[in-house]
């Protein structure tokens, strides 16, 4: 008589065929991984973040997904409280655009001479928000040099790039304009 499959089971049945499987399973590199393992261990009690590629660059031969796993380890992202929206947001974008609505007819502006620019904060230190720490841990923290909140803006400008090769004429100087043969941004571009 064939051997018949359970189609469910219980939860202890499982917990058994898990530990099971743990145990079972041999470290490649046994020595590697318990350096490895020491290793990461000892900079997050510094509070260093430790991220997939500095893991890459001290084990090579180890592929950091079944690292993890055998060590009990999970990529996780730092806890931070970050800023909350308003809870009256769609109201207040409303008053926003009646009150840019109300100074265009004041002052009267065309629709044309209204303008937008894209400022950007770079941060001096840009911390990221993985590193690798033990299972079940609640809150992550990672150490930093304290100027994550310095920054500096960087305010982008419209490049306008048309495909062809000559220059239209009489175009307004303030557009800053490039021609290219194909029409996108390259090396070329990026020169010029």
């Amino acid at each position: 008589m064939p051997k018949v499959q359970k189609s469910s089971y219980s939860a202890n049945e499982k917990l058994k065929i898990l530990l099971y499987v743990k145990e079972q399973r041999k470290p490649q590199y046994p020595e590697t991984e318990a350096s490895l393992k020491t290793w990461v261990i000892e900079f997050r009690k510094d509070g260093i973040a430790v991220i997939p590629k500095m893991i890459k660059i001290y084990m090579k031969e180890i592929l950091i997904r079944d690292f993890l796993k055998q060590s009990e380890f999970l990529l996780q992202y730092k806890t931070k409280i970050g800023q909350k929206l308003p809870a009256q947001l769609s109201e207040k974008l409303l008053e926003f655009q009646q009150f840019i609505i109300k100074k265009q007819k004041q002052f009267e502006y065309e629709l044309c001479e209204i303008g937008n620019i894209d400022e950007t904060p770079v941060y001096f230190d840009m911390v990221g928000n993985l590193t690798i720490e033990n299972y079940g841990v609640k809150s992550v923290q990672v150490q930093t040099t304290e100027n994550e909140k310095n920054w500096f803006t960087c305010v982008l400008i419209v490049l306008v790039i048309f495909k062809g090769k000559q220059i239209p004429k009489n175009l307004p100087s303030e557009i800053i304009l490039m021609m290219h043969p194909k029409g996108w941004m390259d090396e070329f571009g990026m020169k010029t």
